[in-house]
C-alpha cells in the first residue's frame, strides 16, 4: 500500500458518504478481488485485526475464537443483505431487481 492509498482510505472513512464507507469496508473484506466475501476472507480480516490489537485483548483470543466470531459475522451479513433485497421488493421495485436475485443466488451458493 502506498501513502496515497492510505490517505484516500482514512478521507473515505472519515468524511466519505455512507455508500462510500461501505464500499471501502467491503473491498477490505474482499481480499482476492472477485467481488464476493468468502468466509475464509472474514476469517483473515478478522484474524489480522485481532492480531493489531495485541495484547489489548481481554481475554485473550485463540484461532478458534476467531473463527467462531468470524462465522457469528458472515451469518449477519448474509441475513443483512436478504433482508435489503426484501426491502427492495417491498418497498422500492415491486418486483425482485436483478441485483437482488444476484445476491440470492450467492447466498444459497454459500
Amino acid at each position: 500500500m502506498i501513502i496515497v492509498d492510505f490517505v484516500q482510505g482514512l478521507s473515505t472513512l472519515s468524511r466519505g458518504s455512507t455508500l462510500e464507507k461501505l464500499q471501502w469496508t467491503f473491498n477490505l473484506y474482499d481480499i482476492n478481488g472477485d467481488g464476493r466475501v468468502s468466509k475464509d476472507e472474514m476469517f483473515e480480516i478478522t484474524n489480522a485485526i485481532y492480531c493489531l490489537l495485541g495484547r489489548f485483548i481481554e481475554p485473550e483470543v485463540d484461532e478458534e475464537s476467531t473463527r467462531d466470531h468470524a462465522e457469528r459475522v458472515f451469518q449477519v451479513f448474509r441475513v443483512t443483505l436478504a433482508l435489503h433485497c426484501v426491502y427492495q421488493v417491498i418497498f422500492q421495485y415491486g418486483r425482485l431487481g436483478e441485483h437482488c436475485k444476484k445476491i440470492l443466488l450467492l447466498l444459497e451458493s454459500e
